[in-house]
């Protein structure tokens, strides 16, 4: 899912909730319901997200949807 890889970036960068709001010009509150799956971001927010953690959207698209597959795998079978 979208929102556990931008959690996952934010981590690994070392971003606060609220400094990530700041950078993306969008509130605490909105970078956490992206987060927790509740909202998903529009694609102006994604390149915004690129922009800051420095890659292409695609990029971020492709590590949200391996960390999706990964999620669906037992012992390396696909379910």
């Amino acid at each position: 899912m979208v929102g556990e890889a931008l959690r996952l970036l934010r981590i690994f960068n070392g971003y606060k909730s609220a400094e990530l709001a700041e950078r993306l010009g969008i509130s605490q509150s909105y970078v956490s319901e992206i987060e927790n799956n509740k909202k998903q971001p529009t694609m102006d927010i994604l390149d915004k997200y690129a922009s800051v953690f420095e890659m292409k959207k695609s990029t971020l698209l492709l590590f949200a949807e391996a960390l999706d597959l990964d999620s669906n795998s037992f012992l390396g079978w696909h379910l």
